[in-house]
């Protein structure tokens, strides 16, 4: 029988969406190494739930309010 190789389990990220000064939304793994810049907020949260398989627990949410 040969010898079967290991493949990493890849865990979900974990995303933190802000507003940046210019009015953009900012979605940014845990890493730094998935991200993007959005026109919306919808748009980055839809863009990190699909990155996380869905899991809300995974994305957080900064409002401009609590970001100052």
């Amino acid at each position: 029988m040969a010898d079967i190789a290991e493949c990493p389990v890849r865990e979900p990220y974990d995303f933190e969406i802000a507003p940046d000064r210019r009015g953009h939304w900012v979605a940014r793994d845990k890493d730094g190494l998935i991200g993007g810049v959005f026109r919306t907020r919808k748009d980055a949260v839809r863009f990190a739930l699909f990155e996380v398989g869905g899991d809300r627990a995974r994305v957080h949410v900064v409002t401009a309010d609590s970001a100052e």
